[in-house]
């Protein structure tokens, strides 16, 4: 047997199911891994969300469709690529039976990507322009409406580990919000805090990582400027996987997940525990 999935069908008990377990997820994957359907259920196990997905042999997503429901798609999504293999275009399908085009140039000398949205009669829509560094990250996203004006701005730079330093949002209204990020490490390299800073250099958050001897992630603590403390607490196994996760609010219990897997690593159940009650999901499935 192969160790690839081909399906995942997820169960759920509840006080609601009297004990007995209801399909609420349905996954299909390809032979590469690739999600080529998923869909969610309801409470009377009918369709609420649908994604189909058709990929070329390039392992590349070429259509997409998203249903809420009904037969026909919302959203009917076709992408062609490039002779670099990256996506030219997109063409969005609606239920009403108009169409968008998302046109995608790309300037690679600036490293620079404008996506030109029109509809199916030209006009134009809106548009992003990205503006990426040597590794591929977003320095500067700008988007515009339909009247070619600017509505959202943000630049973000980064340091030579890749993480965020700063990050400044120009909102419609030409409000702008800065935000500094200083990282602190143990002795291990291992980052285990970080202080978010406003544009008066002011601490508005402070978030704190605690690691177990073996480099596990055991706690993360985020301490606001209002004095609200959320707090997320991991256990692990002798194999390293989640056995339980805690999120607290102050000194309060929000939610508490209990993980358990098979002996090829892949979840088996999983119960989540909350202020409305217990579920318990768990998970079959096929391989190709």
């Amino acid at each position: 047997m192969s160790n690839k999935i081909k399906s995942i069908k997820t169960f759920y008990v509840s006080d609601n199911t009297d004990g007995e377990g209801l399909l609420s997820a349905y996954e299909e994957r390809d032979s590469e891994g690739n999600i080529i359907l998923h869909i969610q259920f309801n409470e009377k196990e009918e369709i609420e969300q649908k994604t189909e997905r058709i990929f070329d042999d390039k392992g590349r997503l070429v259509e997409e469709k998203q249903y809420t429901g009904g037969e026909r798609p919302d959203q009917h999504i076709k992408y062609s690529y490039n002779e670099s293999g990256k996506v030219a275009q997109a063409t969005v399908l609606y239920l009403d039976g108009s169409t968008s085009f998302r046109n995608y140039l790309r300037d690679e000398s600036k490293k620079i990507t404008t996506i030109e949205i029109r509809d199916d009669d030209g006009t134009f829509e809106g548009k992003e322009i990205r503006r990426f560094d040597e590794e591929g990250r977003v320095l500067e996203e700008v988007i515009f409406d339909e009247d070619n004006e600017i509505v959202e701005k943000t630049e973000t730079e980064f340091d030579d580990f890749g993480r965020i330093i700063e990050n400044v949002y120009v909102d419609m209204s030409r409000i702008e919000t800065v935000r500094f990020y200083d990282y602190y490490t143990d002795e291990k390299g291992r980052v285990n805090k970080i202080e978010t800073l406003d544009e008066d250099e002011t601490i508005i958050r402070t978030d704190e990582i605690k690691y177990d001897e073996r480099g596990n992630q055991t706690k993360y603590i985020a301490s606001q400027e209002n004095n609200m403390v959320f707090t997320d607490i991991w256990e692990y196994d002798l194999q390293n996987r989640i056995t339980n996760h805690k999120r607290m609010r102050g000194d309060n219990l929000v939610e508490e997940v209990k993980n358990k897997y098979r002996d090829d690593n892949l979840l088996t159940e999983r119960e989540t525990l909350t202020g409305n009650g217990i579920v318990l999901n768990y998970f079959e499935y096929s391989f190709h």
